[in-house]
């Protein structure tokens, strides 16, 4: 991969952190398997500084099919209405690519009610390391060989940088999410334009099935490495 683009970071003065290609760290959530919700087990509406909480396990094979999976009373301190979860999920500070660019949205026509109603927020995909703090791999040798070589739409592997600080790792993008710009913390890194075009056309590979000439040629470069 390094063969491929001059630089594969860069660094961007006097540009927004939160950009298309910014580097951000943000808290990632796993994919979510089993569901949990915070269910109020008491509360006192003259002491609400008494109340307190449980988190239960919620089937999904029965959800919206029984009154007890998002169907509870309304509950103003939290914030829900009655067709409502407060789910738990689990997450991990990690390094993100933002693979969205930042609407204006009153150049968008959009009015300032409805603005504030619209959370400022981008598509991330979460970076994944290969090796540990050690430098031993945490991934099987035959993964990441053919991560590599691009023989899965799901991952996009980046190349070591060490003039940012950038250890050999890869791109879930059947991990992506939106988080709220709020929750980014740039890290004044992106990846170059020319790395984000690989990264784009591999991703919308991934998102529609379809191979571009960029992405194909990309793949046969990498296989016969």
């Amino acid at each position: 991969m390094a063969a491929l683009v001059d630089e594969w970071y860069e660094e961007r003065k006097g540009q927004p952190p939160y950009s298309l290609g910014a580097v951000c760290v943000a808290p990632s959530p796993y994919l979510v398997s089993d569901i949990y919700a915070v269910r109020c087990d008491h509360y006192d509406p003259a002491d609400p500084g008494s109340a307190y909480y449980s988190v239960t396990p919620i089937s999904t094979r029965v959800l919206g099919k029984t009154p007890t999976a998002f169907h509870q009373h309304p509950h103003h301190a939290l914030g829900l209405h009655k067709d409502e979860e407060l789910m738990v999920a689990k997450a991990k500070l990690r390094p993100v690519v933002i693979l969205s660019a930042e609407m204006d949205l009153r150049q968008a026509g959009l009015g300032s009610l409805l603005r504030k109603r619209i959370e400022e927020c981008f598509v991330c995909a979460p970076i994944y390391s290969i090796y540990g703090p050690r430098g031993e791999s945490k991934l099987a040798a035959d993964f990441v060989d053919r991560m590599r070589r691009l023989e899965w739409p799901y991952f996009f592997p980046l190349p070591e940088s060490k003039e940012f600080g950038r250890k050999e790792s890869f791109l879930r993008f059947d991990r992506l999410s939106v988080i709220s710009k709020g929750n980014l913390d740039g890290t004044r890194t992106w990846v170059s334009e020319d790395g984000m075009l690989f990264v784009l056309s591999w991703l919308w590979y991934y998102l529609t099935g379809e191979m571009d000439e960029m992405a194909r040629g990309l793949r046969e470069e990498l296989r016969s490495v």
